[in-house]
């Protein structure tokens, strides 16, 4: 008798057949502060749990279930996604193994029309990055001693990446050359300065990759 109806309520209601499946969606261009905000609700749930992890530049959103099957724990996790691309819209650059490089070099390899991507203060890590890695008629360009718009380049879209990681708060200009216009967002990184050079990679590529999306155009 115990083993016919104690241990049957046991495994279900303790769930010791389940499975656990995790999914992580990563997101730039927001702190996670913001995402806080706008998520919270999500967080305070027991099953799928949801949970933060800050790093520099990006913030990944680790999404958890717990069920009998492999299916079921998908199926909770994809209506988080779900739910979650809704509020986050293109916050989000990528899940799982694909990274917010993964994506800028597959959006920049769907491209046709021409780009020029100027970076100065990265050490060169944005020509390693993306040199050899995107079609030809986006070019990527490492200077070293100060650069302006010259009537050549502005033939052709430009973006330029001026980092300053030497400093506290560590800040990154980053314009937008087009049309003969430019426009131009400032941002500012207050957290660790060995921090520094890595956030200002990931800003930079969020910024490239919201380019591709076009997303930057008015």
């Amino acid at each position: 008798m115990t083993q016919a109806t104690v241990i049957p309520f046991i495994q279900s209601h303790w769930l010791l057949h389940s499975v656990i499946r995790t999914r992580v969606i990563h997101v730039a261009g927001i702190g996670e502060a913001q995402l806080d905000d706008l998520i919270g609700e999500f967080e305070k749930t027991s099953n799928p749990t949801v949970g933060l992890l800050a790093k520099s530049g990006v913030v990944d959103i680790r999404i958890g279930a717990k069920a009998e099957t492999i299916s079921e724990a998908d199926s909770l996790i994809e209506g988080y996604i779900q739910k979650l691309q809704a509020i986050l819209g293109d916050h989000i650059v990528g899940y799982d193994q694909t990274t917010l490089l993964d994506t800028v070099i597959t959006l920049a390899r769907q491209q046709t029309f021409p780009l020029v991507i100027i970076s100065e203060g990265f050490n060169g890590k944005i020509y390693d990055l993306l040199g050899g890695k995107i079609p030809d008629h986006l070019r990527v360009t490492e200077i070293t001693n100060g650069w302006q718009v010259r009537p050549e380049d502005d033939q052709h879209p430009t973006i330029s990446l001026h980092g300053r990681f030497d400093q506290h708060p560590a800040e990154l200009r980053m314009v937008l050359h087009i049309n003969g216009k430019e426009k131009e967002t400032i941002r500012k990184f207050a957290g660790p300065p060995e921090n520094g050079i890595s956030w200002g990679i990931n800003t930079s590529l969020d910024y490239i990759r919201r380019y591709l999306l076009g997303v930057l155009v008015d």
